[in-house]
This record gives structure tokens, sequence and C-alpha cells, in this order.
């Protein structure tokens, strides 16, 4: 019984660690600090690879986002001219060149905006990793943090907002790693006005 509980638990924590992870690297007060503190205890010989991974998918974050506020700011505009079938002077052949070109040079400023996005990427990250830890202190608001210095890590900032304000679980932890299935007690069952 204790087995099947373990492996249960096992699925859950392999999917979850991740997300808990990065919002542990999101609070200014612990950064990957207290993820390298704790994964030696925790991963014991494999924790470098675990560590590594969670600053990867980091920085895959921060790669998404950035590309997602960089279409949102820019929207895609289309400045080649259409194929044109109506005029038989050759016209067309011009057209597709112009479309040959406009395509290469589209394809040209992608390429260097994804390879400034990642050194971008990589170095706002490491800027803000880098950065002392704050004091922890009773009042202190992670939101509020982040929206203070959102300008200063944008893409961080909207990474923020999204990770730091999905709430973990609202189920009972007996009844996610239960294994004699699912229960619903009485003031579960019931709607109530209030």
């Amino acid at each position: 019984m204790a087995s099947r509980m373990i492996s249960k638990f096992e699925k859950y924590w392999s999917v979850i660690h991740s997300a808990l992870a990065i919002a542990t690297a999101l609070d200014p007060k612990f950064k990957m600090r207290l993820i390298e503190f704790y994964f030696p205890q925790i991963y014991e010989s494999h924790y470098v690879a675990e560590i590594k991974r969670v600053r990867e998918l980091c920085c895959d974050l921060m790669t998404f986002y950035s590309s997602k506020s960089r279409t949102i700011e820019e929207p895609q505009r289309s400045t080649s001219t259409p194929y044109s079938t109506s005029k038989r002077d050759g016209s067309s052949s011009k057209t597709s060149l112009v479309n040959r070109k406009d395509r290469h040079l589209k394809f040209e400023k992608f390429v260097s905006n994804v390879e400034n996005d990642v050194n971008n990427v990589k170095s706002k990250l490491d800027c803000y990793l880098d950065e002392s830890l704050l004091l922890r202190t009773e009042d202190f608001n992670i939101l509020q943090w982040w929206k203070l210095n959102g300008v200063k890590y944008n893409v961080l900032y909207e990474i923020a907002k999204d990770v730091l304000a999905v709430p973990i679980t609202i189920v009972a932890s007996e009844s996610a790693f239960s294994i004699g299935g699912r229960h619903v007690g009485p003031h579960h069952s019931q709607i109530h006005e209030n």
C-alpha cells in the first residue's frame, strides 16, 4: 500500500516541482539559491542536472514570453507585393522576385531577432539572479515587488504575474494521495448560496 502511495506522490511531484522551482526562482528573497541549497538534499547524486533543468526552464520561459511580447508590440506587416496574374507583360516575374527578396529579408531579420532575444534573455535573467537576495520580512508582498520592478525586468514581470498568481492546489492532500478512491463529504456535495 505504501509503495502505491509513493508512486502516486512521485508522479505528481515530478510535474509540480518544476512549477514550484520556477516560483521560488521568481521570489527575490530566495531566487536560485534556495534551490541550490535544497536540491542536493532532495536529489542527492543528480542534483546538478535538476538545478540545470530548472535554470533551462527559466530561460525557455523568458524566450517564450519575450517572443510573445515582441509579436504583440510589433504586429506583422506585409510589405510584399501580391502576385498578379492579370498582367501578361512580365511584371508577374518581377513581383515573384520582389516576394522572394522580401522573404529572405524577413528571414534574416527573424534570425537576428532570435539571436538577440536569446542573448538578451540570458543577460536579463542572469542580472536578476545575480542580484543579492532581499531580506525576508513579515510584510513583504512579492506581487507588489514585481509590479515596482516590472520596468527593470519587464519579461520576468510578465512571467511572475502568470506563475505567482496561480493557486497551487485546492485539493486536500489526503484526497490527492488516497488510494481508496474519491470520497465526497456532505458539505462538498451541496452548493451553498454564500
